[in-house]
């Protein structure tokens, strides 16, 4: 997933900056990621809803130096593959550089800064793959 990149890469990030919550609350923000998604399955939500907050939450938090983006959308598809049987093949290619697509994307993710999800559920739904169970 990484690829010849930093020595740091996938260590947790040790300081703050202009995106994402403040280092020490990273672990407690994860903590309360993984009981809400005990609560959206639990109480039945839909799939795409919940990747859709997933990704935004992971994307929010940003535990990582860098490559937090890739990483959530990775961690969405897990979801999606163990959930539903289906996977997102995000647009990789595009969401790296200046694209309608990477514009979009980032429009998606701070409408959900404040609570709107429908832009990155539509994108979600955009790429998601057919369901294989």
């Amino acid at each position: 997933m990484f690829g010849h990149v930093w020595a740091w890469a996938g260590k947790k990030r040790t300081s703050n900056k202009n995106i994402g919550v403040d280092k020490c609350q990273i672990d407690a923000e994860m903590k309360c990621l993984t009981d809400d998604l005990s609560f959206w399955i639990e109480h039945g939500w839909e799939p795409i809803e919940i990747s859709a907050r997933i990704h935004h939450r992971l994307v929010k938090i940003h535990p990582f130096n860098n490559g937090n983006g890739r990483w959530a959308r990775f961690i969405v598809n897990l979801f999606h593959k163990q959930e539903v049987g289906s996977f997102i093949s995000f647009p990789e290619d595009d969401l790296l550089v200046s694209t309608e697509i990477r514009q979009r994307y980032i429009r998606a993710l701070k409408a959900a800064n404040h609570l709107d999800y429908k832009p990155l559920i539509e994108f979600h739904r955009e790429f998601l793959g057919p369901a294989s169970i």
